[in-house]
């Protein structure tokens, strides 16, 4: 199941906005010149990213329901290539004309997305467990409906990712982290006790932050009020490029041993609109909902055992935020638990 612009030679595959940036220097900078690239918030979209006046514009590109493409507010395409044709002959809400396709080197390929090497298995693992189907009829089963199952199958395919603990507790996770190096970014995903939601786990400094991912009304992943995904792997490799609210980046995955034992029986993922929307505290989220930055104290504590610890942070000896039910305090003060959550210095 090829990209469909695989075979584009100004697609570059899934490069950072950083990346694209460089390319585009590379190339001369003229107006109009433009190369296309995986979107990294939209499964099966683009970014087009296109020079006017010295400037970088990037301008997301939305796979549609139906399997059109269109940049928001534009005319929807049959794909992508079909999308930038016409915007070379008519701007139509862009800086300027598409002028000259920024081709990739000589002997550089579009860079494959983590989802890129799954994708095809997954898909035909979910037809053929859907619908009971074999040989022929799952050929066809899967050409016909692979748009739509790609989409639904995406939303379980973090299951088969080295970072993602299917079922490891607070204290399990922290003991994992503080186990061999403790590189600064190793990090693990694992599912929370209320439905829907999940602890982003990460090591810097020597101390575990524990970060908060809920979903909203339409099943995108975020931290509270952060960028939002549609999918729990697309999050995690956006936030490797980009800290955008933790206290790092994402550097190195704290793998799970089982992961590939557990790949093999992929989970039959039901529609992110069946999930429990969790409550929000309202009194516990900052300016932007993010966690805050260390020596940052604004706001009302609404937990008990606060104190201060060297370097101006506060912390609250372990007391678990996120989990329903009494507060349970542990007797360490290496982690805190960071929630979009900022305390009051008492």
């Amino acid at each position: 199941m090829p990209d469909p612009a695989a075979h584009l030679p100004f697609f570059y595959g899934s490069i950072s906005r950083a990346e694209a940036e460089e390319h585009l220097k590379l190339a001369g900078m003229a107006d109009g010149l433009f190369l296309l690239r995986q979107c990294l918030r939209s499964l099966g979209g683009y970014v087009l990213s296109l020079v006017h006046d010295v400037r970088f514009h990037h301008f997301p590109i939305e796979r549609q329901l139906n399997g059109t493409y269109a940049i928001a507010g534009g005319k929807a395409h049959c794909g992508p290539a079909e999308l930038c044709e016409f915007y070379s002959r008519d701007p139509d809400g862009l800086p300027c004309n598409l002028r000259k396709p920024c081709n990739r080197p000589s002997g550089f390929e579009p860079q494959p997305g983590v989802f890129d090497s799954l994708r095809d298995a997954m898909v035909r693992d979910y037809v053929r467990q859907t619908w009971k189907l074999e040989g022929e009829a799952l050929e066809q089963a899967i050409i016909s409906q692979a748009p739509q199952v790609e989409k639904l199958i995406a939303t379980t395919a973090h299951e088969r990712m080295p970072w993602y603990h299917s079922s490891l507790t607070r204290e399990e996770a922290e003991r994992k982290l503080y186990s061999g190096s403790q590189t600064d970014g190793k990090f693990l995903l694992r599912p929370r006790k209320e439905q829907g939601t999940y602890a982003l786990s990460l090591i810097y400094g020597k101390t575990v932050y524990h970060y908060l991912i809920s979903q909203d009304k339409a099943g995108k992943y975020c931290i509270p009020e952060g960028t939002k995904f549609d999918t729990l792997w697309q999050l995690v490799e956006y936030l490797k490029l980009k800290a955008d609210g933790l206290i790092y980046c994402l550097k190195e995955a704290c793998p799970n041993s089982s992961a590939s034992s557990e790949a093999a029986a992929p989970t039959l993922p039901a529609h992110p609109s069946t999930f429990t929307q969790p409550q929000r505290r309202i009194d516990t989220l900052n300016s932007d909902g993010y966690t805050p930055e260390p020596g940052v104290h604004v706001g009302t504590c609404i937990m008990p055992a606060c104190e201060h610890v060297p370097g101006g942070m506060l912390t609250c000896r372990g007391v678990d935020l996120a989990e329903p039910g009494p507060p349970r305090v542990q007797t360490h003060l290496l982690s805190t638990y960071y929630l979009p959550v900022v305390l009051q210095a008492h």
